[in-house]
């Protein structure tokens, strides 16, 4: 009985435990020249630029560097515009603000014929309001119309008039012009109050002259001043909204 058991079972246990004998050895590979690194497939293509792509970036980067400068020069401009604007409230020159002005923004004709207004300036506003009364005596003294009660000279102290003033303002006498004009000069409105001089009969409107070649002067800087500072400002919206 025993030696059936072991006749029944031997060839069983002969078998090669847990198949070790099927595993195929590993196969020899090429060694990498670093020991415990492997360089990944392809390593070589993973790095390489194609000359095409520098160009490509080279440019990018030289048009992002115009644009921001570009726009440091736009702003300075607005910068410089505002201070140009202030400056040219005053009756004092303006050449240092115009220079830093023409310095960054583009050439015009408004900086151009700013050139010799920046080099004298031009009255204030409230210049021109002081010194209308003394001129409009004249002009009323020089009117055909006598005995005028709008303006009337009633006694002169140290070459300055001293005048009585009717307050009313309607009509088309050259008193009545001159109310009017006054009070657009008092409002700092000198393109409104040329009109009303301008409108004068001719001997009323020469003896107004000088007064008339002050606030041209000062009509024609606020003109010019006011479209560089526009200009300049539509140049920094423009940028702004190419930016967004």
């Amino acid at each position: 009985m025993a030696g059936f058991g072991v006749a029944e079972f031997a060839p069983r246990l002969a078998v090669a435990p847990f198949g070790l004998g099927a595993i195929a050895p590993p196969k020899a590979g090429p060694v990498s020249s670093s020991p415990g690194i492997v360089s990944p497939p392809g390593d070589s293509q993973v790095f390489r630029v194609q000359p095409g792509s520098v160009a490509g970036l080279s440019a990018r980067l030289e048009s992002l560097e115009a644009q921001q400068s570009a726009a440091r020069q736009t702003a300075a401009a607005a910068v410089a515009a505002a201070t140009l604007l202030d400056a040219a409230q005053s009756s004092r020159p303006f050449v240092g603000e115009l220079a830093a002005l023409r310095a960054v923004a583009p050439p015009s004709a408004d900086l151009a014929a700013l050139e010799k207004l920046a080099e004298t300036g031009a009255p204030s506003r409230a210049t021109l309001a002081v010194e209308f009364p003394a001129y409009a005596a004249k002009a009323v003294s020089a009117s055909p119309k006598t005995g005028s009660r709008f303006w009337t000279a009633v006694n002169a102290i140290a070459s300055r008039f001293i005048t009585l003033r009717h307050l009313e303002a309607t009509g088309s006498g050259v008193d009545a012009i001159l109310a009017r004009a006054e009070q657009q000069i008092n409002n700092g409105e000198v393109d409104q109050a040329l009109r009303l001089v301008d409108s004068l009969p001719p001997a009323s409107r020469a003896a107004m002259d000088p007064w008339r070649a002050l606030a041209l002067d000062r009509a024609e800087l606020d003109r010019r001043v006011s479209a560089v500072r526009l200009e300049a400002v539509e140049s920094l919206a423009r940028l702004s909204e190419g930016g967004a």
